[in-house]
């Protein structure tokens, strides 16, 4: 969940996601779509955000785009995407 306005956290999502590492090949202001390449194989991974803003949310989805297992992956950027967030959210409203 966030609190103030959803325009003011959708940036803050947004800059979450370079912030660790995302390419974001699309935003309209309530979809984005990221693109995460990995280091060694160049693996991509997609990342998708989508605001709620009736019940003041970010909805998140980190998939990989082949194979069967991501060994963990999508699941530690989604939780570094969360902090990150939290942090830059934090950063802009410290008394939050």
């Amino acid at each position: 969940m966030f609190s103030g306005p959803p325009e003011k956290a959708w940036r803050t999502a947004a800059a979450a996601v370079t912030s660790i590492g995302g390419s974001i090949a699309e935003d309209n202001g309530t979809y984005l779509h990221a693109i995460f390449v990995s280091k060694f194989f160049q693996f991509k991974d997609d990342l998708e955000l989508r605001l709620d803003t009736e019940h003041s949310l970010i909805q998140f989805r980190s998939a990989s785009r082949i194979g069967y297992s991501d060994l963990g992956v999508n699941l530690k950027r989604i939780n570094r995407l969360r902090n990150e967030f939290d942090s830059l959210s934090n950063a802009i409203n410290p008394a939050r």
